[in-house]
């Protein structure tokens, strides 16, 4: 099997966040980034769905009315996806500082 391991700095975030936190919502991981953003958050995630790197589930929180929230897990192809970008980005740190 093979990665696209052309992942999008945010979408790396979101990969990164759910590998320490696995089970967070959208605005969970707005909260825990500084790279996050409302407005774009739930794009990037359903992008990621997309690609099988990430699953979600409706949760209704009792007593809450109105729709309910999504928490998002990393699938086992997120995370190789994610340990792939990781050891590219490792490889290419090691490559450029020995460069210099």
């Amino acid at each position: 099997m093979t990665f696209n391991l052309n992942v999008p700095d945010i979408q790396f975030e979101i990969l990164d966040l759910l590998v320490g936190n696995n089970g967070m919502y959208g605005l969970e991981m707005v909260k825990a980034s500084t790279k996050l953003k409302r407005a774009t958050i739930y794009v990037h995630l359903g992008r990621l769905e997309d690609k099988n790197w990430l699953r979600s589930e409706a949760e209704q929180v009792p007593g809450e009315s109105g729709m309910a929230r999504r928490r998002y897990y990393l699938t086992g192809e997120g995370q190789r996806a994610h340990s792939a970008a990781r050891a590219a980005q490792n490889a290419f740190t090691g490559f450029s500082g020995a460069l210099a």
